[in-house]
């Protein structure tokens, strides 16, 4: 089936297919141009990611040490209450 068209639908049809032709390199070239932009940024979120899970590791690992010396204190100051009460538990005997 054959269209047949207006010379005005005609001239609108040429005009929209020139518009097309100009700007298509255009929109191409624009969109490559989003791609690479995304592109690095990406990248760059990559590396940041990398750094900032190596900066949790590293304070992960401060605060297990941070923990374990608490722990030992803590034992420290249970042993020293316990041979506190027992002094203060002697010296009540005595008196």
């Amino acid at each position: 089936m054959l269209l047949h068209f207006s010379s005005g639908q005609h001239a609108l049809l040429l005009t929209v297919m020139s518009f097309w032709a100009w700007t298509y390199p255009f929109i191409v070239l624009l969109l490559k141009h989003l791609f690479y932009i995304l592109q690095n940024l990406v990248e760059s979120l990559s590396v940041k990611n990398s750094i900032l899970e190596k900066e949790l590791n590293v304070a992960r690992k401060s605060s297990d040490d941070t923990m374990e010396k608490l722990k030992d204190v803590e034992g420290k100051c249970n042993h020293l209450q316990q041979n506190l009460d027992k002094y203060v538990f002697g010296v009540l005997i005595c008196i």
